[in-house]
């Protein structure tokens, strides 16, 4: 049986979005794409612009989980909020949608997908690429991100599965 993860990495400008479905042990990557907001509209605007996107994208893929890459709380404040408001968006969305959500923190994320936590932008992108096969073209790092987020879920899906901690 096939397991759908869409994994979203939150930002109002940019937010990275991907959906990767594993059998087995193979990971394929259906979908990567980044929703972008213009910083010159309203908020309000900028947060519907998300929803309309993540609704429907939630809609065509179906995900059996939504991974979120939680916000690292040492940001800086004009950043942090912003990027709260559309994980906020990302939850709604979510919780309408009946689907679960999981947040896994940077670090976890990268210790999923490349084995250690200081790992390079360009370390995580060559092993989501190793990972899928090359099942994807990105155009942005956002994208890349929010495929990692989901591989990350299905990784720690199968420790669950072994009797390893739960998340």
């Amino acid at each position: 049986m096939a397991l759908r993860t869409m994994g979203i990495d939150p930002g109002l400008t940019r937010m990275g979005v991907g959906v990767v479905e594993q059998e087995g042990s193979r990971l394929t990557a259906l979908t990567c794409d980044t929703i972008v907001t213009t910083p010159d509209e309203p908020v309000a605007r900028r947060l519907d612009t998300v929803f309309e996107a993540l609704s429907a994208a939630v809609e065509q893929w179906r995900p059996d989980a939504v991974a979120i890459e939680r916000i690292f709380y040492k940001m800086n404040a004009r950043t942090l909020i912003p990027v709260a408001q559309a994980s906020g968006v990302v939850l709604l969305v979510a919780a309408r949608s009946g689907t679960e959500v999981y947040e896994y923190a940077p670090l976890e994320v990268k210790l999923a997908v490349v084995g250690t936590g200081s790992a390079s932008k360009e370390q995580m992108r060559f092993m989501v690429a190793r990972l899928l096969r090359g099942s994807f073209r990105t155009e942005t790092p956002d994208a890349a991100d929010a495929l990692a987020v989901a591989i990350c879920h299905l990784h720690s899906r199968k420790v669950r599965a072994l009797g390893g901690a739960p998340r």
